[in-house]
């Protein structure tokens, strides 16, 4: 009988020293969670650990934890403030870089004398047509453009389109064709000897006094 009674004080014992190593251990887990819990919210948040490595001159100021909060605030207008003039002053002067900006200056000077300045006149016709004999055409047609390598005419393409062109112009164009098959017919032709182009342009080419009508000067 006294053995059994052991045997339970035993038991007893060991169950409540059983319950009493489970209560510390879960003492212990809560105080570790506990423990995790206060050392996580010490930690400094993505934001603040960025600005404090930024180099940009007044960004680590604005998330600084040991400052006043009147102090960031400060620095975060003037933060803003500065960024705002910075981005103005940027894309007005892009702007203007894409406006292509120019100055033209003009210096107007008194003379009491001018020389009359030099005139150029072209003119795409560069010779008269009529005056071109069939001598010149004999030495410069293939020149002109109107025979090939072997001395033949390069007929025009209005030769074929006379008839069905305007009625007011193909008096002109007949008058033309008959012209140019003149000075390119060159059976039982002989050529002068001298050709000078010299002369030829002279002679042939359009004199000043013929196109220019009038000028006047000051």
């Amino acid at each position: 009988m006294n053995s059994v009674n052991d045997r339970s004080v035993r038991v007893s014992s060991l169950t409540a020293h059983f319950t009493n190593d489970d209560v510390t251990t879960g003492d212990d887990i809560s105080y570790t969670s506990s423990s995790s819990s206060s050392f996580d919210s010490m930690k400094p948040s993505n934001i603040h650990v960025f600005s404090a490595s930024s180099t940009l001159h007044g960004f680590s100021h604005i998330f600084a934890l040991h400052h006043s909060t009147l102090r960031r605030f400060t620095w975060t207008v003037a933060f803003l403030t500065s960024l705002t003039i910075l981005l103005y002053q940027s894309s007005n002067r892009v702007i203007y870089y894409l406006s292509y900006p120019h100055v033209t200056r003009l210096d107007e000077v008194a003379a009491g004398n001018l020389t009359f300045p030099a005139a150029t006149i072209c003119n795409l016709n560069e010779f008269r047509f009529y005056q071109i004999t069939k001598n010149d055409m004999y030495h410069v047609g293939q020149l002109l453009g109107f025979l090939n390598i072997n001395g033949s005419l390069i007929k025009p393409s209005f030769y074929t389109d006379i008839e069905n062109m305007d009625e007011h112009i193909r008096p002109r164009m007949r008058e033309i064709k008959r012209r140019i098959d003149e000075v390119t017919y060159f059976r039982n032709f002989s050529p002068r000897g001298t050709f000078d182009m010299m002369e030829f342009y002279e002679r042939v080419g359009h004199n000043l006094s013929d196109f220019l009508l009038a000028c006047n000067y000051r």
